[in-house]
Order: structure tokens, then C-alpha cells, then sequence
């Protein structure tokens, strides 16, 4: 683990760990970062972009199966409260100890909660879960997200004042 940081996400404490190989941290690096709320009893967010599966996306439905299966093992209760909204095709990318990017697909499972949250569970090849995403609030009068990117670098960047704001549909900083 390279940091572990407190702050607020939604109005609530939180938990961020970043676990690179490296011993410092590289932005955009092959990355590991958790966000727990509730003293590490919640996961919010789960980011795993350590390597490029080489493996083929499954379907779209098995991709559904697969989000749908870590909400109901996660939380039983909160997965009762989902509703499937999209599965799109998208890439991801990270930078290697060397400088190289590597990008890959992935299948992006999106869900509403009753609860008016969106939440998501993004599949890569070979069935691997990169990402899960839960309770992520969107400002709808600024046509953007209004939770929190703590697991997003650039994001991190601009709340410091170390690059421009990002544009919609990123929160900001």
C-alpha cells in the first residue's frame, strides 16, 4: 500500500487505499484503490487497473449476471434496491512503471437505485471485475456527477489546484 487518506464522500467519511507496486505513487499507474465508508465496513469503490486482460468481454447478458451477482453477494439488501439501466462498451487505461499506457475494453454495467444513486460494475476480459462503483449522486441542474472522484488521479490533480477543472460529466473538484 502506497497511501491510505481520509476524507468525505456524499457528505460522509471515508477511506481511500491506493496499493501500487510501485513504492511512491504514479499518476495513472497500475493501480489497485479501495473507498470504504462506515469504518471499512462499506465498500463504495473498487478500482483494479493493474493489468490489461487479454482474455475476450463476455457477453453483454453474462456481464450482467456477473454485476448483478457482486451486488447480491456484496449487499443483499442494497441489490434488492437495483435497476439495470445500461451495459455500454468502453476502454480503460493505466501507465505502466516504464511510462507505457496500456488501454482495454471493458463492459460497463450501470444501475439506478431506488435510493436515487447510480452504481456500476465494470467487467474486462475474462470475466475480471476493474471496477465497482456505489452510491455515485449526480448533479443533474450541472449535468454532471456530484460524488466525489477520489479514485480518479486527474480529478485528485485538479481538486489540488494542480491542473484545470475536468468538464462534465466529471464532478468538480
Amino acid at each position: 500500500m502506497i497511501s491510505t487518506e481520509s476524507h468525505e464522500r456524499n457528505g460522509e467519511p471515508i477511506t481511500i487505499e491506493r496499493y501500487q507496486e510501485q513504492p511512491t505513487f504514479l499518476l495513472h499507474g497500475a493501480q489497485v484503490t479501495t473507498i470504504y465508508a462506515n469504518d471499512g465496513q462499506d465498500l463504495q469503490s473498487y478500482h483494479n487497473y493493474t493489468q490489461a486482460p487479454d482474455q475476450p468481454l463476455p457477453g453483454t447478458q453474462e456481464a450482467e449476471k456477473l454485476a448483478e451477482d457482486v451486488w447480491t453477494d456484496t449487499d443483499p439488501d442494497f441489490a434488492r434496491g437495483l435497476s439495470l439501466l445500461v451495459v455500454e462498451n468502453q476502454q480503460r487505461s493505466y501507465v505502466d512503471a516504464n511510462g507505457e499506457e496500456h488501454q482495454f475494453p471493458v463492459l460497463w454495467v450501470k444501475f439506478a437505485h431506488e435510493n436515487g444513486s447510480y452504481n456500476w460494475v465494470t467487467v474486462a476480459g475474462g470475466n475480471k471485475i476493474v471496477e465497482v462503483e456505489r452510491n455515485s449522486e449526480w448533479d443533474y441542474f450541472g449535468g454532471r456527477r456530484a460524488t466525489e472522484e477520489w479514485d480518479n488521479d486527474d480529478w485528485v490533480q485538479a481538486r489540488n489546484g494542480e491542473r484545470p477543472q475536468l468538464a462534465a460529466p466529471h464532478a468538480r473538484a
